[in-house]
Parts: C-alpha cells; sequence; structure tokens
C-alpha cells in the first residue's frame, strides 16, 4: 500500500525501462521458480506426513508444510513490491496483487487439511470438533 501511494503521488520516479525489463525477467524468475518449489515441496512433505499413524503426529508437520509453501511463495510477492519500490513501475505491484490473490486461495481450513491429508473417518470427526486436541505445542 505505501508503495503504490509512493508511486501514484511522484515521489517514485521511473527507473530507466531497460532496468524495467531486467528485473521483470528478474521477477518472473522468482515467481514461476517459488510456486513450483512450493507446490513440489509441499506435495513432497504431504505424502510423509500421510505415511504417520495419529493426527497428533500428522498435525504440526503439516502446520511446517504449510508454513514452508507460504514461504516460498511470500518470497517473490516481497522482491515484486520491491523492484516496483525501485523502479517505480506498477506493473511489480499488480504481480505482487496476483501472489496475494493466490494466497487467499491457500488459506488454511479444517475441509482443506481433510482433503490434502486424506484422513480417516475418526480423524475428521475431531479435527472438525473445535474443543479436540489435534495437535501438541
Amino acid at each position: 500500500g505505501i508503495t503504490l501511494v509512493l508511486i501514484l503521488s511522484g515521489s517514485i520516479s521511473p527507473a530507466d525501462p531497460e532496468l524495467d525489463n531486467i528485473f521483470l525477467v528478474v521477477v518472473a524468475v522468482f515467481v514461476a521458480g517459488g510456486f513450483t518449489a512450493s507446490n513440489m515441496l509441499f506435495k513432497k512433505k504431504l505424502k510423509e506426513i500421510k505415511e504417520m499413524k495419529t493426527l497428533l503426529q500428522k498435525m504440526p508437520f503439516y502446520r511446517g508444510a504449510l508454513i514452508l509453501r507460504y514461504a516460498l511463495i511470500e518470497g517473490p510477492a516481497f522482491l515484486a513490491i520491491t523492484m516496483s519500490f525501485v523502479t517505480g513501475n506498477l506493473l511489480f505491484l499488480a504481480i505482487a496483487g496476483l501472489i496475494i490473490a493466490y494466497f487467499l486461495t491457500l488459506k488454511p481450513t479444517p475441509a482443506r487439511a481433510i482433503k490434502e491429508l486424506e484422513l480417516s473417518y475418526n480423524d475428521q470427526q475431531l479435527i472438525e470438533n473445535p474443543k479436540a486436541l489435534i495437535a501438541d505445542v
């Protein structure tokens, strides 16, 4: 938001268009790499988690897998915001906005955990019960 206000107010002047092109390639590579790595590593972690026996064992590792997934997507978003700040180009903010919109689709929910972890009926009941102990903290 701050970067957008600074660009629109004219506090950040546009950079050399050639520099924009270079940064656009860099951001595109980081976005593609971040998305690919986050999905591949998340699927690999899910496979390992599914082999665990109890829900109490699975949930801390599932949380860790989600954090790793989010971090690998968050990095390119911050890079895009930074490049927008450096160059004054709103395209980078648009890319960051799309990444943020993607984040919203990844919101962790009980239904998503049930689906991704392929939980048994008993584990599904535990996850849907807000008073149930499903992870040690």
